[in-house]
């Protein structure tokens, strides 16, 4: 009771003003970290976490029930204890589950931690496991977050081999349960970036795999259609043969991105075919690329013809490498002016019942879809958004008003 207390106290302190405090947004309270560890709990009983974690759970409630609460951020060892295979703790996963729903204790995330698995794709098998386990205990709204992760085992520090590593995982994770996923530490264990010296910190390789991301996600963020990924969904040790791909386009079909992670694959070279575009032969397309190998970050430019399909080949891969290959259209024939880009805001997001929206422009159209491109509404001048029957998710919200302009918007949708 008396650390429950403390827990209610910090909230306050740090989203409330409580005692001199601060008015942050922090809507993520993770309670307590690691009790799988004995240098986090020293007690002999799984159940004492438990009741602990219930006290703290209804006590941040009580003081803000809008307030996330979760865990048990479990180590590494409560889902694998070495060889090929997991090997799940269910006093972790499954007893814990069990507990919070006979004594209806919230749960608005569960939480845990990876290290040192070689094989890229097994924290997407980890991650559809544990959303399995969630179903099952009648947890289906609770949200599934990575808030540990690192592979630290060696060759994998500022190297491509770590920047392959890391892209694969994220791409695996595309369209899985997990929504928040979160590399420890920024600045070692395998850094994104150097220390921040109060200047500007300079991103390792590793951090190009979160820059890869996110500049597609960002750009192009309605996906497309992929193939060629392929992965070892068997033996957890086996990091060989791995190669993930990942694609977006823009709101206005005028840019196509596509992320490809060579995780010591046994391929020599890529060959890339983009079918099915809207583009036409009297198109320029430029195209722009990002890579990340063993010689360390390169940028090369260079264009084609347009027309519905284009093919792009990347020689030599042998060694671990990502590319992020940026194809966009220049029309030549068009005299209007190129498409701009406004900003206005949406709130509240993440949002789970009603969304405003508030634009520079005085009339619009909107359009709104989730991210492979499916439109769930379209209305011109629409202020609020009701989202009560939009299933939880990303969704990209386009504005264009009737001179070209246009605002677009990511908002997550959670209930």
């Amino acid at each position: 009771k008396t650390f429950a207390g403390i827990a209610k106290r910090t909230a306050m302190h740090y989203t409330a003003g409580w005692d001199h405090g601060f008015n942050h947004s922090i809507p993520y309270w993770e309670i307590w970290n690691e009790p799988n560890h004995k240098a986090s709990w020293d007690f002999d009983s799984v159940e004492a976490y438990y009741r602990l974690y219930r006290a703290c759970a209804d006590s941040i409630k009580s003081f803000d029930p809008h307030l996330k609460v979760g865990g048990p951020a479990a180590a590494k060892n409560a889902f694998y204890n070495g060889g090929n295979q997991y090997t799940l703790n269910q006093n972790y996963l499954s007893n814990f589950l069990k507990y919070c729903k006979e004594n209806e204790t919230p749960l608005d995330f569960y939480s845990f931690h990876m290290y040192d698995r070689p094989n890229p794709y097994n924290l997407r098998m980890l991650a559809d496991t544990l959303s399995y386990y969630l179903n099952l205990y009648g947890f289906a709204n609770t949200e599934l977050i990575l808030s540990e992760n690192n592979n630290n085992t060696g060759g994998y520090t500022n190297t491509s081999k770590g920047c392959s590593y890391l892209t694969s995982e994220l791409i695996s994770l595309v369209n899985s349960r997990l929504s928040k996923f979160i590399w420890y530490r920024g600045v070692d264990l395998s850094p994104l970036c150097d220390a921040d010296d109060g200047t500007h910190p300079n991103l390792t390789l590793n951090g190009y795999a979160y820059k890869f991301f996110n500049e597609l996600n960002d750009s192009t963020p309605i996906l497309i259609k992929s193939a060629g990924n392929e992965f070892n969904a068997r033996n957890l040790s086996d990091s060989l043969n791995n190669v993930m791909i990942l694609s977006g386009k823009n709101t206005s079909d005028t840019e196509v991105k596509v992320l490809v992670s060579n995780h010591e694959s046994v391929y020599s070279d890529l060959s890339i075919t983009l079918n099915n575009l809207p583009w036409h032969s009297s198109d320029h397309v430029a195209i722009f690329t990002e890579t990340v190998n063993a010689s360390g970050f390169q940028t090369k430019t260079t264009s084609t013809a347009g027309g519905s399909s284009i093919t792009y080949h990347v020689p030599d891969i042998r060694d671990a490498s990502v590319f992020l290959i940026s194809f966009k259209k220049l029309t030549t024939t068009s005299t209007t002016s190129p498409l701009q880009t406004v900003s206005g805001k949406i709130y509240p997001n993440p949002a789970h019942d009603i969304v405003t929206v508030q634009s520079n422009f005085d009339h619009y159209d909107l359009t709104v879809m989730n991210a492979f491109g499916q439109v769930f509404l379209q209305q011109a001048d629409l202020k609020e958004i009701d989202l009560r029957a939009f299933p939880n998710g990303l969704y990209h919200l386009c504005l264009r008003n009737d001179v070209g302009l246009v605002e677009n918007y990511r908002l997550v949708v959670q209930k």
